[in-house]
């Protein structure tokens, strides 16, 4: 899928009444916009807060192994969150290629090339558990990149566990071998190379070049409006983003607390360290008393 591994594919029989496919010339699409609605921390198949709403053509969309260092300006970034990739993207990764790309959604993936060696529903559960850890919301798709790999039982053991807590499945695969595989809740991406800027009949994505003409650094694809993405606006703040913030207003308040209380001079070598094990704005005022010295009190 990513830089030089990927498979050369061969085109699908066509599909359609006249078997034509929508051509969609690179630099022209429109963003659609897809609100997800807010599904953070709890869990359920119940997907009644998601909504779509279609304004646009189909979206434009990379994905990399490595965050390139020079993205286009696309809509939607795609990266790896686990599996049989060569790097797993951080949160910091992901944030600076949103910033980057000025983009809107965002697809995590899945890597799982050699399903025959792996237990689906363990790889769901890696998958779900950092959907939960960032408080995804509810009804997006996670691609699982299959390369030319062909495995129905992986793939309904995967996809069912996703959507029973209110995830879909995108499955992306070689145009060779993907249509042996079940069609998963969010549907097929196809790795369709023609040169020219496309989304197939009936697929959810359509993957239309190798990334050579990009320097190796990123594949293209087009998406499918109908294609339900994490949209960035709703991505939520990471546990370790929310403890720095929570450090930063504790430390805040201690401050403001130390001012006010009339502690903040000079002659008072209190630190802000000292205070950590205090709980409650008296537990800072009573330590800011025993470490005052004799008589400076006010």
């Amino acid at each position: 899928m990513t830089s030089n591994d990927s498979p050369a594919p061969t085109p699908p029989e066509p599909e359609g009444e006249d078997g034509a496919t929508t051509t969609f010339q690179e630099g022209t699409a429109t963003a659609a916009t897809a609100v997800i609605g807010e599904g953070g921390g709890r869990r359920s198949s119940d997907t009644s807060r998601m909504v779509l709403r279609e304004t646009g053509n189909m979206r434009r969309m990379y994905d990399a192994a490595y965050p390139p260092y020079l993205p286009p300006k696309w809509e939607i970034v795609a990266g790896y969150i686990g599996g049989n990739t060569p790097h797993i993207w951080t949160d910091d990764e992901w944030k600076l290629q949103i910033r980057l790309a000025e983009a809107i959604w965002i697809l995590p993936i899945w890597a799982c090339s050699f399903p025959a060696n792996h237990d689906p529903l363990a790889h769901a559960k890696q998958v779900l558990a950092w959907l939960e850890e960032r408080a995804a919301p509810l009804g997006i798709c996670v691609g699982l990149d299959f390369e030319t790999a062909v495995d129905s039982t992986y793939v309904r053991t995967f996809d069912k566990h996703l959507t029973y807590y209110g995830y879909k499945t995108l499955l992306y695969g070689s145009a060779s071998s993907i249509y042996h595989n079940p069609e998963p809740s969010g549907g097929y991406w196809v790795a369709d190379w023609t040169g020219v800027a496309h989304l197939l009949p009936g697929t959810s994505a359509t993957q239309w070049s190798g990334s050579k003409p990009f320097g190796g650094a990123y594949d293209p694809s087009l998406v499918a409006d109908s294609t339900t993405l994490w949209k960035v606006g709703n991505m939520s703040l990471s546990k370790e983003d929310l403890l720095a913030i929570k450090g930063l207003i504790r430390d805040e308040v201690l401050r403001a607390t130390m001012f006010l209380a009339g502690r903040s001079n000079a002659r008072y070598s209190v630190s802000i360290e000292e205070l950590q094990d205090a709980k409650t704005i008296d537990d800072v005022l009573a330590r800011l008393d025993e470490m005052s010295p004799p008589g400076s009190l006010p």
